[in-house]
């Protein structure tokens, strides 16, 4: 599997949708918490808070990248001479989760650090014990987010498909994740309310969404944030490895 991961690495090399990403990843980070949010909200707001509502760009621009960068494998065939040449089914679904979370955790330092630049730029307040919690937890749910990813373009021939799937599929869940702000509201029986805050916490646009609202009293503590965001992970992981095991490629 090493070999696998040094070529992807390779091929990340010469990606040039990866550089464009990553520089609007740093670039967004910057601007957005040096006051540029003032040009999209009007209205001020604590740097923390900034933060963490830029802590999803890595995470939608994986909606694109992942399905590209691992769709192309599909498209110019070259999955199936992995096989050919030897290599199994775990180690190519090994080498594509690895390189996907080694992207993922680069971006996440990219939002962190162009954060904390921004916000020094413009002589902001914030908490940097809190800011690394936050950034922890971000990560894990940025990772959860990618397995997923990850699982969906390894089992599914079609770029365009999973492009189509992993950019909808998002929005429909934060439909869902916005009926949350009636808990405690009566809209809900107490079981609902306890499976609809389950479910919040679970989704990495549940954690993400309701720390940068500051409607934090829906969430756990971030620890166990962290933890469901590991479960993701496992979960995603696994059957992900199981379905493309199963798969015949062509």
């Amino acid at each position: 599997m090493t070999r696998l991961l040094s070529a992807n690495l390779r091929r990340l090399k010469i990606n040039i949708p990866f550089y464009i990403f990553s520089f609007i990843i740093l670039a967004v980070s910057i601007f957005f918490t040096s006051k540029g949010y003032l040009l999209m909200f009007g209205e001020y707001m604590p740097v923390e808070v900034a933060i963490v509502l830029i802590s999803a760009v890595p995470a939608g621009l994986n909606t694109l990248f992942i399905s590209f960068f691992i769709g192309r494998e599909y498209s110019d065939k070259t999955i199936r001479n992995k096989i050919v040449v030897g290599y199994t089914k775990g180690e190519i679904y090994g080498a594509a989760l690895l390189t996907t979370s080694l992207v993922t955790i680069f971006w996440v330092v990219l939002w962190f650090v162009g954060s904390i630049f921004g916000a020094v730029l413009t002589g902001g307040e914030y908490s940097m014990e809190s800011l690394i919690v936050k950034a922890l937890v971000a990560l894990l749910y940025n990772l959860a987010f990618s397995s997923a990813l990850t699982a969906m373009c390894m089992t599914i021939h079609s770029r365009a498909l999973c492009v189509v799937l992993n950019t909808q599929i998002p929005s429909y869940l934060i439909t869902f994740i916005l009926s949350g702000t009636f808990i405690g509201e009566g809209a809900y029986s107490p079981f609902m309310e306890n499976l609809l805050t389950f479910i919040i916490n679970l989704l990495p646009m549940g954690q993400w969404f309701y720390k940068s609202v500051g409607f934090s009293e829906i969430l756990y503590p971030s620890p166990v944030l962290m933890a469901l965001s590991a479960g993701i992970i496992i979960l995603f992981t696994a059957v992900g490895a199981v379905l493309f095991r199963k798969k015949e490629l062509k």
